[in-house]
């Protein structure tokens, strides 16, 4: 991963520490980038800010939380290995791009509500 990526996703998830009080997502999402499995984001976070999770291989599965609204671009590309999501039904805009490269994604659920899916939330998208 480049030096200025790292730079983008670390300003990030400063904005979400900062906005929401929280000290430990930085290191969560730094566990995550070496580790398998799942993460689970504290229920306090109403953002996920653009690359935020880009480039995290090795997750699976992320549990995002009922009071999430936004989902910025490139949010979980590159999570080669993210197998499952469920967007909450609270979340009312997505960025662009956000599961570019997540080629082993394969249940994504969509809150009811929306009236229509982004199709830029898709793009090189070979899965579905």
């Amino acid at each position: 991963m480049n030096e200025k990526l790292k730079e983008i996703q670390a300003k990030a998830l400063k904005k979400i520490d900062d906005a929401h009080g929280m000290d430990s997502l930085n290191e969560v999402r730094v566990a995550v980038l070496g580790k398998k499995g799942e993460l689970t984001l504290p229920s306090s976070v109403e953002i996920i800010c653009q690359s935020a999770f880009e480039y995290c291989e090795h997750l699976t599965k992320i549990g995002m939380p009922d009071k999430l609204d936004y989902i910025r671009s490139n949010a979980f590309k590159e999570c080669t290995e993210l197998i499952e999501i469920n967007i909450p039904e609270s979340v009312s805009r997505v960025g662009e791009h956000i599961f570019d490269g997540c080629a082993s994604l394969k249940h994504i659920n969509i809150p009811r509500r929306w009236r229509f899916i982004p199709k830029s939330m898709f793009n090189n998208f070979a899965s579905i």
